[in-house]
């Protein structure tokens, strides 16, 4: 009895377990102020959104990073890095460089907003590439950018659907292929994006075994609906996933990071936000 005593009074000194943080996007892909409030509005429409993930695709003067955070200073802030024509395994040197270089701006930038994390892709590569170069290449540049960074904010790669059309390859374009990079770099942290995977073929048992496997190095969750091998940032519900089975999983494995919704329209995210931020 007396064992039983001291594990309540443990729990309760504890106290429960926190959960995952649900949040939304907010895209910065011009500098248009007036475009970064009417998201915000919507934004601050919707109810009990924890965090705001930010994606920024412009290179932002100090003025304009400190006005977008009094915008967000009502919300914890993750950072989605840039990544239109930029590439970690592009197969010109001078891309891979120009990379490293704003991704370690965009870290900065991370810093002065006070960000939690910052996403990254690992980029497109060429289809008939070979793989281990490809691997190589990547891994080689992960490092040089854990090298050359010395702040604190934390930053994942994100596995991403596997084609990106024509010639070109994502990578990582799945689970297995985010595991395969986990065991050269046992330090990379993850963001797991559902729908991707969904696009990759990987159902929701795959996706919640990876989950259990990882869950202490995936920081944040990107939230969209998707069809087996086809279409994804699908609205929730018009695809493949069981939303509703799928956190009764979070919950069961006992995540406590991030999760994203990462639809495209303000209807879609208005739609989707009802769906789950009560869950």
């Amino acid at each position: 009895m007396k064992n039983k005593n001291e594990k309540v009074k443990l729990i309760l000194a504890s106290g429960s377990p926190r959960k995952y943080s649900k949040g939304v996007f907010l895209n910065i892909v011009s500098k248009d102020k007036n475009d970064w409030k009417r998201q915000i509005d919507f934004i601050n429409y919707l109810p009990n959104v924890n965090h705001v993930e930010v994606w920024i695709e412009e290179n932002l003067k100090l003025s304009e990073i400190k006005f977008l955070k009094s915008l967000l200073k009502n919300y914890e802030i993750l950072i989605h890095g840039p990544f239109v024509h930029l590439s970690l395994i592009s197969p010109h040197q001078e891309i891979r460089e120009i990379t490293i270089k704003r991704y370690l701006q965009t870290l900065k930038v991370a810093e002065i907003l006070k960000a939690k994390l910052v996403t990254f892709h690992a980029g497109t590569k060429i289809k008939f590439a070979s793989k281990k170069i490809v691997v190589k290449q990547l891994v080689q540049n992960l490092r040089k950018l854990k090298k050359h960074y010395k702040g604190k904010v934390v930053y994942t790669i994100e596995n991403l659907p596997p084609q990106s059309g024509g010639v070109r390859d994502h990578y990582p374009g799945s689970l297995k292929e985010l595991s395969q990079l986990k065991r050269l770099l046992p330090w990379l942290n993850f963001t797991l994006d559902v729908g991707h995977a969904f696009q990759s073929g990987e159902n929701l048992d795959k996706i919640s075994k990876f989950i259990k496997k990882y869950k202490d190095s995936i920081l944040d969750i990107h939230l969209h609906d998707a069809t087996l091998k086809g279409d994804a940032h699908l609205a929730l519900g018009k695809g493949d996933l069981d939303f509703n089975k799928f956190f009764q999983i979070l919950n069961k494995i006992g995540y406590t990071g991030h999760i994203s919704l990462e639809t495209i329209s303000n209807e879609d995210t208005k739609k989707s936000w009802e769906k789950i931020y009560k869950l």
